[in-house]
């Protein structure tokens, strides 16, 4: 069992962690997206932001869901693999390891900040659930009034598409479901491969060990037999251990050896120190280095990141005024100044992410709460509150930032579309995840009650959903 980490370390790798996990996202986006997320379209894309046309069902941020899923289920601990794939052969020493795919030996099983960072930070910040809702489950397909492209004051998509929408919802659950299955599955087999190298490990150190006693034993045979005995046994062809005295007579002339010095045999001695040696730890006197190092690099992560978007935000200032006039003007062909300020909101992104992340963790604990409700005769321990909640408040974020763009398209600076955009993307996006969304799914689809797991992911989806409608759905469709 991990000890609960300080927060100040908990928070040091939560931070880090959530800001790698948003630009990741981005990163992603732009690599499937790239050519529709141009103010004029040109190319083709894999996914298209539903925010700007009607794409079909492969929202923009559905290769980054998948990805962080499968991320998560390769970081999954022992106990997890076993109760996620109760028919799997895992090995039992497996079920003790944080991270199923490390030996158990390493300092890095233990550092519960690093896991917490991880799993939590990255994967959670990697994927999204209120840029999905919004996306394909709101504003286009069902509003059928969407967003200019970032920074211009081009029309939005027009008109809904119910069947797509649909798609749309359908692969968003499916796709990270398939992917937390494959990262788990890929972590079995990765504990399962660690297992047979060091099986084969302790079967080459045993043996040696066996041959270094067995050689031992040979050289105290030839050191207690008589050099008449040992002549005699090499001229008839036996070996030195058959001309040795008789065991009891050596132990004996051991026992009381000239020199009034008890003896220790050589062998005994070897069989003795391996054991003592095996049972060390190999890690144990360097598991602090490896944890301030792992917590060093945490630090240096959220130094350079923060330093960067802060010098690129400082920069983009002074370009700002030029890109609002170039965003005007009628041209097929964006000016630099209006290029850049298209990535502005990354780094607006980049910064408000460790914010949501936070909020995310410290709502986690409301998971527990429903359990103990005896609201409507109780059974509400399916209700997973606390990242219900998360999802809900980022959802809502969104749909308030993004009703803004709308009615205000083409009235506000590039500076506060980009403060807008990087709410969205940044402490929206890793407020809500995606990632421990459906590792929720997955233990509740394995209870005894496996109908749970369908009212959780209903209750989510249609809760967010509604929420758009509202929110996003009354600006845009009274917009004149």
């Amino acid at each position: 069992m991990l000890k609960t980490p300080p927060t100040w370390r908990a928070l040091l790798h939560l931070c880090a962690f959530a800001q790698v996990g948003v630009l990741f996202r981005l990163s992603i986006a732009k690599l499937f997206a790239g050519p529709c997320l141009a103010r004029n379209p040109q190319g083709r894309c894999v996914t298209a932001p539903a925010l700007s046309r009607c794409s079909g069902a492969l929202f923009a941020d559905f290769p980054a869901n998948v990805v962080g899923s499968f991320i998560i289920g390769l970081l999954s601990s022992g106990s997890a693999l076993s109760a996620a794939l109760p028919t799997a052969d895992i090995h039992p020493d497996v079920g003790d390891h944080h991270l199923s795919f490390l030996p158990a030996d390493w300092a890095l099983q233990r550092h519960g900040a690093l896991h917490l960072g991880l799993r939590t930070g990255l994967c959670g910040s990697l994927t999204t659930f209120s840029s999905w809702i919004l996306q394909v489950g709101v504003v286009v397909m069902m509003v059928g009034r969407g967003l200019p492209p970032a920074g211009t004051g081009a029309a939005g998509g027009a008109g809904t598409e119910w069947v797509g929408a649909l798609w749309a919802l359908y692969l968003g659950v499916c796709g990270p479901l398939t992917a937390l299955a494959a990262g788990q599955h890929a972590a079995l087999a990765a504990a399962a491969a660690l297992v047979a190298a060091r099986g084969a490990a302790k079967q080459l150190s045993d043996a040696a060990a066996a041959a270094a006693v067995e050689a031992a034993d040979g050289a105290e045979a030839d050191h207690h037999t008589p050099p008449s005995a040992r002549q005699d046994a090499t001229a008839a062809g036996l070996p030195l251990a058959a001309a040795a005295p008789d065991p009891a007579a050596a132990a004996a002339a051991a026992a009381t050896p000239p020199n009034g010095t008890a003896h220790v045999a050589i062998g005994t001695s070897a069989a003795a120190a391996a054991p003592a040696a095996a049972a060390l730890p190999p890690s144990a006197a360097s598991a602090p280095v490896y944890r301030y190092l792992a917590d060093a690099f945490a630090a240096a992560v959220l130094l350079v990141l923060t330093t960067v978007s802060l010098v690129y935000l400082i920069r983009g200032d002074s370009t700002s005024a030029a890109a609002d006039v170039a965003t005007t003007l009628p041209t097929s062909i964006p000016s630099p100044a209006a290029a850049a300020a298209a990535y502005r909101f990354w780094w607006f992104a980049i910064l408000s992410g460790p914010a949501g992340c936070v909020l995310r963790w410290y709502l986690a604990p409301l998971n527990a709460a429903p359990a103990s409700w005896r609201l409507l005769g109780g059974g509400w321990g399916w209700l997973q509150l606390g990242t219900l909640t998360a999802n809900l408040l980022a959802c809502c974020l969104n749909f308030v930032a993004a009703a803004l763009l709308l009615r205000l398209s083409g009235r506000l600076s590039v500076t506060q579309v980009a403060v807008l955009e990087g709410l969205m993307a940044g402490a929206a996006g890793s407020l809500s995840t995606v990632s421990t969304w459906v590792v929720e799914l997955q233990k509740l689809s394995l209870s005894p009650s496996p109908s749970a797991a369908y009212k959780y992911g209903t209750v989510s989806i249609v809760a967010a959903t509604a929420l758009g409608l509202l929110v996003y759905g009354l600006p845009a469709w009274t917009q004149p």
